[in-house]
């Protein structure tokens, strides 16, 4: 997507996962408010402010009362979304009656998401991470998530250095390799290009790659 700096794509369906009260929400918000090809919408089932998108134009913050069923119904309007970009904020508030801790219950709720990525709709769902070893480890079933997904990133804060990055966790998007981080520069306050990083255990093995 243009403005994106590559981290989104059009017709994608991404996570953005990681700690709670992190910025999550927030960073998504900031990427997407640079697209001008696209209606971005904020389902936000999480009801957060309305000063979270004040200053960010093209963004439209919808609160759907039934998060489940305004889904349902959008899937069942067969409507065609190639222009659009949902957030998804967050996955938990978008289950119904599932359960994110189960295989089935997972699996019910992916195929949701990938039955509106179907219509045409560019997705970026915010989903909640436990802590475990200092680490972000993403809730439900990884494989499971992993395979519907394009590119899953975890995002981390440093709030004592102020660094923001995004980490491409896995990816089957060519020009986003797994291992790939963008990162959050506040003088120019844009994401930057992509560098590589040291590979690690929940990534794939990252190739050569050029700066952006």
């Amino acid at each position: 997507l243009d403005g994106t700096a590559g981290i989104f794509f059009d017709g994608g369906i991404h996570m953005v996962y990681g700690l709670s009260k992190e910025g999550k929400t927030t960073a998504v918000i900031e990427i997407l408010d640079k697209v001008k090809t696209h209606s971005i919408y904020w389902l936000d089932g999480d009801n957060n402010f309305n000063d979270k998108a004040d200053g960010h134009r093209n963004i439209n913050h919808f609160r759907p009362l039934k998060p489940n069923e305004w889904l349902d119904k959008l899937i069942a309007s067969n409507v065609d979304l190639s222009n659009y970009v949902l957030i998804i904020d967050s996955l938990k508030n978008f289950v119904g009656a599932e359960s994110m801790d189960t295989n089935d219950g997972m699996n019910a709720i992916l195929h949701r998401m990938l039955d509106i990525n179907r219509l045409g709709a560019t997705m970026v769902i915010v989903h909640h991470a436990t802590e475990k070893d200092s680490k972000a480890v993403l809730k439900g079933n990884k494989e499971l998530i992993y395979s519907a997904m394009d590119i899953t990133y975890i995002f981390k804060r440093d709030k004592d250095k102020n660094q923001r990055t995004l980490l491409a966790d896995r990816s089957r998007v060519p020009d986003v390799e797994s291992g790939m981080k963008f990162e959050f520069d506040n003088y120019s306050m844009s994401w930057t290009s992509p560098v590589k990083l040291p590979i690690t255990s929940n990534s794939e093995s990252p190739k050569e790659v050029s700066k952006w």
